[in-house]
């Protein structure tokens, strides 16, 4: 074999390992019709808040956290308190993305090792919609991949379009 066809074979090998394996999960078919109102629960981190912007571009209120507030119901023999959600709709995250200088993309994107979201609807207490994946972002140039635009887009697309 000639030395090219050695270092096109380990371009590809490379290129492959890199790719990200992104699963996504439409669990109901009904486009909300509400605002586009949301909050997110999740550890702030830096990668979060790239979350949170490329959301806002797409018309979504943000509320920093997933607030919950405290409902007292009261009829004629009792008085029940629970917890309440202050939004409707709850983006859940969770995900590992070493953060050191050394391992961090030039181009300011993030390796995941692991990115679970789910799309969460406090009143009907049900998942709407999931994803996750690994691998690189948006950012990590010559490997970059997609996950910021794959949320933002399976988020919004669970929204009646305005």
């Amino acid at each position: 074999m000639r030395p090219i066809h050695y270092l096109f074979t380990i371009i590809s090998l490379v290129l492959l390992n890199s790719c990200a394996s992104k699963r996504e999960y439409i669990l109901s078919e009904k486009l909300i019709q509400e605002p586009r109102v949301i909050s997110i629960e999740t550890r702030r981190l830096p990668w979060v808040l790239e979350i949170e912007r490329r959301l806002r571009a797409s018309g979504f209120e943000m509320l920093g956290h997933s607030f919950v507030r405290q409902k007292t119901v009261e009829n004629s023999n009792e008085s029940i308190s629970f917890n309440e959600a202050a939004t409707r709709y709850i983006i859940k995250i969770d995900g590992a993305a070493d953060l050191s200088v050394m391992t961090r993309c030039m181009g300011g994107g993030y390796n995941f090792e692991y990115i679970t979201v789910e799309l969460f609807d406090s009143k009907e207490n049900k998942v709407l919609r999931q994803y996750s994946s690994n691998g690189y972002s948006e950012g990590c140039q010559p490997f970059s991949g997609s996950i910021f635009t794959d949320i933002t887009v399976l988020i919004d697309g669970a929204w009646q379009p305005i």
